[in-house]
């Protein structure tokens, strides 16, 4: 058979073998899904005591470090939070600690608690007018839910509260009154603390 007969007879043959598609081998697996990077950021909203209501950021640089901040409302004034919680490890029921530093800016507590309590004592009114403070915790706690959408907290520990005021007082005797102005006068306090709260992660 001359050569261009055997060419045009093997041409078929060769166009079917490259129309058959080509299967994987199996000595070479599909290569597995990249895994997705936990979210990090999310919305933080607590109360407690000496907390008041807390709306802020949360940040988890780490999957067993999480940080927040954000602005507090106690019903007399208004502060500022910052905090730090540890998470040894993620599962339903995780334990935790947690070391939060706040300050609350000086406000008119006299105006407001007596809208609750009725008239303060003119003697020491004036030392509630211009009062704010600051305040340490340290609680111990239990996270429920998923470590990497939704999160509820329950805390409990210890805080001191440090504050400070200043102030005329009026002491009144028969002889009559006297005024002292006071400067300054610190006080502090270490009290139990309570927080609960939730953490829902967005990115």
């Amino acid at each position: 058979m001359p050569l261009s007969r055997r060419a045009a007879a093997a041409l078929p043959l060769a166009l079917a073998a490259l129309a058959v598609p080509q299967l994987p081998s199996a000595a070479e697996p599909e290569a597995a899904p990249a895994a997705e990077a936990p979210p990090i950021l999310g919305v933080q909203l607590a109360f407690g005591a000496p907390d008041g209501l807390v709306l802020g950021a949360a940040y988890r640089p780490w999957t067993f470090l999480r940080l927040n901040g954000g602005v507090a409302w106690n019903a007399l004034g208004f502060g500022v939070q910052g905090g730090a919680t540890l998470l040894p490890f993620h599962f339903g029921i995780t334990p935790t600690l947690t070391g939060e530093v706040g300050y609350y800016f000086p406000a008119d507590y006299a105006s407001r608690i007596e809208r609750w309590t009725g008239p303060i004592s003119p003697e020491v009114r004036p030392l509630l007018e211009h009062i704010g403070y600051t305040y340490l915790s340290t609680q111990l706690g239990l996270e429920f839910g998923g470590a990497d959408s939704f999160v509820f907290f329950l805390r409990f520990g210890l805080a001191w509260i440090f504050t400070s005021a200043s102030g005329p007082v009026t002491s009144t005797s028969d002889s009559g009154s006297t005024t002292y102005v006071l400067q300054g006068v610190e006080a502090r306090a270490a009290v139990p603390t309570v927080n609960l709260g939730f953490v829902v992660y967005l990115w």
